[in-house]
């Protein structure tokens, strides 16, 4: 069979333009028993299969039965479409022999013209190159609108046959018009059952808890429509596309490249106002933009429709549609996707407004998934946690501490000397007056004897210058020896120094001095440090960001890692007026003093320690640090 196809060919008819089986349908003339032998060729199940195939295949099916049960030399189909009062040839199909379709195809056209004007049969005896033939025109109007014309073409036959095979025309017309009606049928139940489906999903949208769920609702009730691959909703908001949900509870990663191509082809969907459709499985490509293509790609989608959502020129967002394998029904969904879209552009945009997003459409989803008595527990646990949060309580704020002594007394070198033996190490427990370390006293010694020697030599000149008579010379050798009178004194005080001693009772801070043994000492040198440790300093390293909440006499609380568990107390008693860098942190070195009497406390040991301040709510002063960096960083 074979098809032209002509959007050119025009009849004009005046008037109403209808299509009606004629009542004498069923009369038969002597060539009755014709008809109804042929309308045996139909298989019992023909109106069955013909509805179910794809559109217009009963039309390839009816022409060549009709041939056969006319004995024409060929059959004719023609389409019309009504514009008006004016009537548009749409499509010319045919079955037979080709000079005889192509002698006789006008012939027949303008028969088609005339039995739709009157909505009865027409025939016509004519003469051709191919001889004399009897032309047949039959008018139906099938289910959907359609306007059509069943012919045939047959040799030597006179006029008044043309009853008998109009009437056996109309019984192949029947079986289109029955097929074309099962099909019908079954093409509004399944838009009754999508419009139901759409009805429905708009109803479980409207009472889910938030926007997620509402969008998840509407992907799974579409793909159950659609019966396709997947559906994924895309929302707009903020100057921004972002995917809400697909079918199936499907999670596509924030960063991913499928999730970046279905929000990037929604997105130029609503630019353009344009629905994106490509058939699955289609061989000539629809032109379609990349990312549509690439989210296809990416998702093994073979098809895929993109539905923008707008209303009245507000963006709201879209649609896509994901098919894998080809769909008979495909145009009709299409259809469907668009006016759904409409219709759920307004719910959609409302439900946005009022539902809640992000954390607080966690919270409610989870607050909705529970049970009462659950309920009844959060609330009554939240009650107890906002108490809590308004109980005023007082402010610690947390420190590195480290413990120092109150004074220092440093034990240096009283002269050149060398050092002979030393008595303590850091670390050492001495009282005042013990030994810390010897001096080498051998010089000194010598010095002594000499001073001594040289004294009483100078005191005999002294003495024989003056049985002499020579004043002079005996003032000179008597102030000779007073100077080594003082070298005497001298020596015997260093004599006295060899030991050191320590000046206070305490702890030894510096002093390790073991292996400075036998080396030279210069007066001055730095031997040993000396600290009390019956009271000790409390060093409180104090953030700069803390410094403006805490005054002088505020209690404080100190742990040190020598003693876990236990809390020493003190007070604030200085803060510094200009703050320090330990550990690259701008610090403020607060002082309090500490009682140790047991002598446990030993300088250099490190804790934390925490200031007692004023008192606050709780909750104030859990979200205080936060409070001030945002102040700071945001000019607040």
């Amino acid at each position: 069979m074979n098809q032209v196809v002509s959007s050119q060919s025009r009849v004009v008819q005046p008037g109403r333009v209808a299509a009606r089986i004629p009542a004498k349908a069923g009369r038969m003339s002597s060539k009755g028993e014709t008809t109804k032998a042929a309308l045996k060729l139909l298989p019992t199940d023909s109106i069955l299969r013909a509805s179910q195939a794809q559109q217009g295949a009963e039309d390839a099916q009816v022409l060549p039965l009709l041939a056969h049960a006319t004995g024409a030399e060929a059959g004719f189909l023609v389409e019309y479409s009504a514009e008006g009062n004016e009537l548009v040839c749409r499509a010319r199909r045919w079955h037979g022999v080709q000079e005889t379709v192509a002698s006789v195809g006008p012939e027949i056209e303008t028969l088609a013209a005339k039995a739709l004007s009157t909505d009865q049969p027409a025939w016509r005896f004519s003469r051709a190159s191919i001889g004399k033939f009897l032309a047949v025109v039959v008018p139906f109007k099938l289910p959907g609108g359609r306007l059509i014309c069943l012919g045939v073409a047959v040799k030597d036959l006179r006029t008044g046959e043309g009853a008998t095979i109009a009437a056996l025309i109309q019984g192949y017309g029947w079986w289109l018009t029955s097929a074309a009606s099962v099909r019908e049928s079954r093409r509004e139940s399944r838009l009754f059952e999508r419009v139901s489906g759409f009805v429905e999903m708009m109803r479980h949208c409207a009472a889910a808890a938030d926007v997620s769920e509402a969008s998840g609702l509407m992907a799974d009730h579409l793909k159950e429509i659609l019966q396709c691959q997947s559906v994924s909703v895309v929302g707009y908001r903020r100057g921004s596309f972002s995917l809400l949900a697909s079918s199936g509870g499907i999670e596509i990663e924030q960063r991913s490249e499928g999730r970046a191509a279905i929000e990037a082809t929604v997105s130029e969907a609503v630019k353009r106002r344009e629905t994106f459709v490509e058939a699955p499985g289609a061989t000539v490509p629809s032109g379609a933009i990349g990312p549509a293509a690439e989210a296809s790609r990416l998702l093994q989608g073979t098809g895929w429709v993109v539905v923008p959502m707008v209303e009245n020129d507000e963006i709201v967002g879209g649609w896509f549609v994901l098919w894998s394998k080809e769909d008979p029904a495909f145009d009709e969904k299409v259809r469907f996707l668009r006016a759904s879209a409409a219709q759920s552009a307004p719910l959609f945009s409302v439900l946005r407004k009022a539902k809640p997003e992000g954390f607080k459409a966690i919270v409610l989803r989870v607050w909705k998934r529970l049970s009462l008595s659950r309920k009844r527990l959060v609330i009554v646990l939240g009650l107890v946690l906002a108490a809590l949060a308004v109980m005023p309580v007082k402010e610690k704020f947390s420190a590195p501490a480290s413990l120092e002594p109150m004074v220092k007394r440093v034990v240096a070198a009283p002269f050149n000397a060398t050092l002979r033996e030393t008595k303590v190490e850091a670390g050492d427990l001495v009282e005042s007056g013990d030994l810390l370390a010897e001096l080498d006293g051998r010089e000194i010694r010598f010095q002594l004897a000499e001073a001594i020697a040289n004294k009483a030599r100078a005191a005999k000149e002294a003495d024989r210058a003056l049985d002499a008579g020579k004043i002079a010379e005996s003032q000179m050798s008597r102030l000779e020896a007073l100077g080594f009178e003082q070298q005497q004194l001298i020596s015997e005080e260093r004599q006295r120094f060899l030991q050191i001693q320590s000046p206070i009772a305490g702890v030894v801070l510096q002093g390790d001095l073991e292996r400075a043994e036998g080396a030279p000492l210069q007066t001055g040198d730095r031997l040993f440090e000396i600290a009390p440790i019956d009271e000790m300093l409390i060093e409180v390293a104090l953030p700069q960001t803390e410094v403006a909440y805490v005054r002088e006499g505020m209690p404080v609380n100190v742990q040190l890692e020598a003693f876990p568990g236990r809390v020493f107390e003190a007070v604030i008693e200085r803060i510094p007026p200009r703050s320090e860098l330990r550990q690259n942190r701008n610090v403020f070195v607060c002082e309090a003093s500490i009682q140790n009497a047991e002598g446990e406390l030993r300088p250099g040991m490190n804790g934390e320690a925490k200031v007692v301040g004023d008192r606050k709510m709780l909750i104030w002063t859990l979200i205080r640090p936060a409070v001030n960096y945002c102040r700071l960083k945001l000019w607040l």
